[in-house]
Order: C-alpha cells, then sequence, then structure tokens
C-alpha cells in the first residue's frame, strides 16, 4: 500500500490521513525513516542479497546472517542500497525477507543518495556489530517459482511472465553480461523494465496511479497471476515491491533467464548474441 507521498517534487515526505501504523509500510521515506532511526528503530547496512541460484529453499536450514546481525522475529528492518540509481539490490533484500516470514521490512526509498540529499547523518569505517538474537524463519513458497513450475506454466500460461531487463536484453538485441550465456528471452513473456517503475531524478517509486499506468502499458493484468523474472533474480525483485504497493502479490522466479535458458527446451526461448563478461546487474 502507498502510504508515503515520496515523489521527487514533494521536498516534505507525508503521511496520508488513512494511513495504518507506520509499521506496515512496504515503502519508507528518507524523512520517516530518520525519525524512525531517532526513535532507535536500527537501520543495518551490509547485508549482500547473494544471488544462490535456486538454493533459497536450503537456506532456510540457517539463520545464522540474520540472528549475526542481531535481526529478531519482532524488529522492523529497513534495507536500503547505494546504487546510483536509488533502488537496487535492496529490493531483493525486501523480498528475501518476506520469502522467509518476515514481513516487518521496508525498503528505505531513494536509498542512500537521497539520504545524503537530506543531509542525514551517516557514519563511516567498519558497521556496528549488534548483538546476535533469534531468529525463526517460515518458508512462504507463494512468493517464489521454481524451474518445474515455470515451465508447466509455459505450457497452460496460468500466470503472466513479466521480464524487469531492458527491452534490448529481452530482445536479444545486445549481449547478456554474463560470460557465454545467449541472449533474448521466454517466449509468451512481457517486457517491463524497472527503471520505468521508477523516478529518474532520484529512483524513488512511482506514486500508485504510475505505477499501474506502467504495468497497464505493459500489458500487464494485475487482476490475473504474473510471475516475475529478470537474468538473475534481482530486478525482478523491484517489479514484486512495485506490485505490492499496488496491494498486489507478485512471486519470483528466482533461476530467472540464467537458469531457464540454460535448462529450457530451445522451442521456449528467443535467443540472440552470446554476451561478454559484464557486471551489469539483473
Amino acid at each position: 500500500m502507498r502510504h508515503i507521498d515520496h515523489s521527487p517534487s514533494n521536498s516534505k515526505s507525508r503521511v496520508t490521513n488513512n494511513a495504518p501504523p507506520l509499521e506496515e509500510t512496504c515503502i519508507r521515506s528518507a524523512k520517516h525513516a530518520s525519525y524512525r532511526r531517532k526513535k532507535n528503530h536500527r537501520i543495518l547496512p551490509r547485508f549482500t542479497p547473494h544471488n544462490y541460484g535456486g538454493q533459497l529453499p536450503q537456506m532456510l536450514r540457517s539463520t545464522i546472517p540474520c540472528v549475526q546481525m542481531g535481526v529478531g522475529n519482532r524488529d522492523h528492518v529497513v534495507v536500503y542500497d547505494g546504487h546510483s540509481e536509488g533502488l537496487m539490490a535492496s529490493a531483493r533484500v525486501w523480498w528475501m525477507f518476506r520469502l522467509f516470514g518476515h514481513e516487518r521490512v521496508s525498503v528505505l526509498d531513494g536509498g542512500l543518495r537521497r539520504w545524503k540529499f537530506h543531509w542525514f547523518p551517516t557514519v563511516s569505517g567498519e558497521p556496528h556489530t549488534p548483538e546476535a538474537t533469534n531468529f525463526t524463519a517460515s518458508f512462504n513458497p507463494h512468493l517464489l517459482r521454481n524451474y518445474e513450475q515455470m515451465l508447466d506454466n509455459h505450457t497452460s500460461r496460468h500466470k503472466q511472465v513479466v521480464d524487469a531487463r531492458s527491452s534490448a536484453r529481452f530482445k536479444g538485441e545486445v549481449p547478456e553480461p554474463r560470460p557465454s550465456l545467449p541472449s533474448g528471452g521466454m517466449k509468451g513473456a512481457v517486457n517491463l523494465h524497472y527503471s520505468r517503475l521508477l523516478h529518474a531524478q532520484w529512483g524513488t517509486v512511482k506514486t500508485r496511479s504510475l505505477l499501474a499506468s506502467e504495468f497497464q502499458r505493459s500489458g500487464v493484468d494485475l487482476t490475473q497471476p504474473v510471475v516475475a523474472t529478470c537474468g538473475s533474480g534481482v530486478t525482478a525483485a523491484i517489479i514484486a515491491l512495485a506490485a505490492h504497493s499496488l496491494n498486489t502479490t507478485i512471486p519470483l522466479y528466482d533461476g530467472s533467464w540464467s537458469e531457464w535458458r540454460q535448462r529450457a527446451p530451445l522451442q521456449t526461448v528467443t535467443t540472440g548474441v552470446t554476451q561478454l563478461p559484464n557486471n551489469t546487474p539483473s
């Protein structure tokens, strides 16, 4: 749900009159995050959302990362990243916490770049190590799709598939950023580049009306089942975050194009050129 007006044109973020408690929001403006920080809400940096290549369910056997960061089941976690676009890997971390049963998690809108713009406090050096705590994970399978489920869907067409990569990568017109991985896309999928869901100036998430318009323009019917994909399961989480702002839950195909192109039958893909090594996120 959209509870905070955080558009770049507004110098002061505000909470709408019908907003539920702040703990229920999925997107936090920098000003509200600063307020909660003064109220002893912790913002935990340096959580790296590694792509585990289909091993997410197995990760539930170990909650050591959360325990070591001092994250307990009753904590509200605010995630952010320092990407120049304002929002990138933090959406993936938001999705991972929810996948592991932790719903009390929000994304700092605009990330560290927006935070610094408001001259809010920052620190340097090694991050503070919080005291270890207890964290019990519970797997939410409705937020995740695996290869077998996607292969079944390719036949049934029950769910719409939305690819968050650029149009050129989706169409196979440019190389992929992974060595020797052919470019292209899943047949039957539609393309909605994640950048269209963000304000260009700050990388903040667009308003509900603009988000709905972008999904509609891409041919995505949010009243029907949808699955998000991308190159490796990172930017697809931005699709899921935007849909969550519209009260819609979209699961993520974690293997995404990296897995699909290597495992799926050739008749299920459209191919293009072969990529050279690069570090572009996907």
